[in-house]
């Protein structure tokens, strides 16, 4: 199962992406972190745990800013990461969970990869509404396709 993957992105993208990371700013008070973060997830299905996660991860740096409690530096490295080419793939049933088309990180040529890989053993759902966390932002209609994929 691949859930929006985010891979063969054009090296641009991915370094434009690498530096808005790189130069987080972050945010002048928890209140303004916590407004903007809810922003990013912004389906009702996003909400119930969303609270204590940004409570796991938002900290209070050194200059007196709030951040993710995550290394910019390791997302710089995994931006490099997703413009390499696919690894050898297996031949195997694979079901591509896309989110909404405005929102997915599946681009074209990763979509051919993938079809000419894995052929007619290839099923794609998309899920509307969705972002690219999707189970995040459409936890029914990302778990939807994936039981009967489980099942079998």
């Amino acid at each position: 199962m691949l859930l929006d993957p985010a891979t063969l992105l054009d090296p641009a993208d991915a370094e434009t992406g690498a530096l808005g990371y790189a130069r987080d700013p972050g945010w002048a008070t928890e209140d303004e972190a916590r407004a903007e973060i809810a922003t990013w997830f912004p389906n009702e299905g996003a909400q119930p745990d969303l609270a204590p996660e940004i409570d796991r991860n938002l900290v209070q740096d050194d200059d007196g800013r709030w951040r993710m409690g995550f290394s910019p530096v390791v997302v710089v490295a995994a931006y490099s990461e997703v413009c390499r080419p696919l690894p050898a793939l297996p031949k195997r049933d694979v079901l591509l969970v896309q989110a909404d088309p405005a929102e997915t990180t599946v681009n074209p040529a990763l979509r051919s990869a993938l079809e000419q890989a894995f052929g007619s053993r290839l099923r794609r759902e998309v899920v509307a509404g969705a972002t690219h966390v999707l189970f995040r932002t459409e936890l029914e209609g990302t778990a939807r396709p994936m039981r009967p994929f489980l099942t079998v």
